[in-house]
């Protein structure tokens, strides 16, 4: 509560009113800040090989990287367990998807205020058609001798 307000004057200009104990400094903090560097936008991966991610995770205070935590999701998939952010600010995870179709991965970076950043990136996951071979010669008819070279 001011129970003395005061006023600063200059000649024909006011300058400042308030009350002295009303002197204080509010400090914002700001929420981290993540972008998805590996892999690239509409990257695509054939099923039943492992995707590595690569966030890299900032802040605008005075956060340390290791004092994150990220999280990789794929919709409603965890990709892997909640992990903290490297030195370098890189949050990574690899993942082995073992079924075909479009994959929308989502990070999520918390911050010790328990403030978040999320990024999110598309890729596709191709199906893993083993491959075919076929024989043209010797034909199913044909008679070769044993020496003969095929």
């Amino acid at each position: 509560m001011c129970t003395r307000p005061y006023l600063v004057l200059a000649p024909a200009l006011l300058l400042l009113a308030g009350c002295p104990e009303d002197r204080e400094i509010l400090v914002y903090h700001e929420p981290p800040l993540v972008s998805i560097t590996e892999p690239e936008e509409g990257a695509e991966f054939i099923e039943g090989t492992t995707v590595q991610f690569v966030a890299l995770a900032t802040t605008t205070d005075n956060t340390e990287p290791e004092e994150l935590v990220a999280d990789w999701v794929s919709e409603n998939e965890v990709l892997c367990d909640p992990t903290g952010v490297a030195q370098n600010a890189e949050a990574v995870c690899g993942y082995t998807f073992t079924t075909p179709g479009d994959v929308l991965i989502t990070v999520t970076i918390t911050d010790p205020q328990n403030d978040r950043a999320e990024d999110s990136r598309s890729i596709t996951i191709l199906e893993n058609i083993p491959p075919t071979i076929e024989i043209q010669n010797p034909t199913p008819d044909e008679v070769i001798a044993a020496d003969a070279f095929i």
